[in-house]
C-alpha cells in the first residue's frame, strides 16, 4: 500500500498523504500539536514523530487512524528507526 504513497510533515503538526501515481492528496492527518519531524512506514502503519514530543502510530486503513501514542519522549522526535525482525 505505502509504496504508492508519499507523506509530508508540516510545521503546524499536519501530515499530508499523496498518491504518487495520481499526484493527488488522499488524506490529511491533524493529530500532532507541533512540527512533524519524522515519518516512516511499517507495513500498513505510518509512524510519526513530532516536536510536541510524541510518537503516533497511524493505521491508514481506519477513519480513527491513531492506534497507539507514545508521550514519554523528553524532546523533539527527530528520527525513527524500526528493528528488523528477520
Amino acid at each position: 500500500m505505502h509504496d504508492q504513497l508519499m507523506c509530508i510533515g508540516h510545521s503546524n503538526g499536519a501530515i499530508e498523504i499523496f498518491d504518487i501515481e495520481k499526484g493527488q492528496r488522499v488524506r490529511k492527518l491533524l493529530k500532532h500539536e507541533n512540527r512533524v519531524s519524522a515519518l516512516m512506514f511499517i507495513d500498513n502503519l505510518l509512524i510519526s514523530g513530532s516536536k510536541d514530543k510524541s510518537i503516533l502510530v497511524h493505521d491508514l486503513r481506519l477513519q480513527d487512524h491513531v492506534v497507539k501514542t507514545f508521550n514519554k519522549h523528553k524532546g523533539e522526535v527527530c528520527t525513527l528507526k524500526a528493528k528488523n525482525e528477520s
